[in-house]
């Protein structure tokens, strides 16, 4: 009877996974099997981007955040294709140590944060990057490199600016 009694008591813990304007909380028990479900997959897109990093930080080269960047842009844009940008993203920064890190919840950069040290890359340059690719994925022509177009518009910064000035 008293076992019976406690186990109506417990609730199940809620996790929060987006921090955005509509809150979507999720019992501990359905977190499970999304993470089951996805986590593993996730974690493969995401090891391409995280190799990247690791070439990207042993080397002195100048262009070579460009293969990083585009290894992020592919990942998020097969998610928008497979229309799980949002859903694989969010999953992807609930399995961090810090899924409160980011306060708008955007995939790029969510991506970034994930694939890269965040000793390293502080929020302005995170935030800069992602704006520089959501600029080149509004503008970038089918049949150019992410780094060759990167380049043509005046590198990662003037990118940046674009994005931020163009009406959307």
């Amino acid at each position: 009877m008293l076992m019976k009694q406690t186990r109506c008591l417990i609730r199940p813990r809620a996790i929060v996974l987006s921090q955005s304007a509509s809150r979507h909380i999720a019992p501990e028990s359905q977190n499970r099997v999304i993470g089951a479900t996805f986590s593993s997959a996730v974690e493969d897109e995401l090891a391409h981007a995280r190799m990247a990093w690791r070439e990207f930080q042993s080397t002195r080269e100048r262009d070579a955040v460009y293969a990083f960047l585009s290894a992020v842009f592919e990942i998020v844009q097969r998610w928008k294709k497979e229309r799980r940008a949002n859903a694989g993203s969010l999953q992807a920064l609930a399995a961090t140590k810090h899924p409160g890190a980011i306060r708008k919840p955007e995939p790029f950069a969510i991506v970034i944060f994930c694939t890269s040290d965040p000793l390293t890359v502080d929020a302005r340059t995170r935030n800069k990057w992602a704006r520089a690719l959501r600029h080149v994925e509004r503008s970038k022509p089918n049949v150019q490199g992410l780094a060759q177009f990167v380049k043509a518009q005046g590198g990662i910064n003037e990118c940046a600016e674009q994005f931020a000035d163009r009406p959307k």
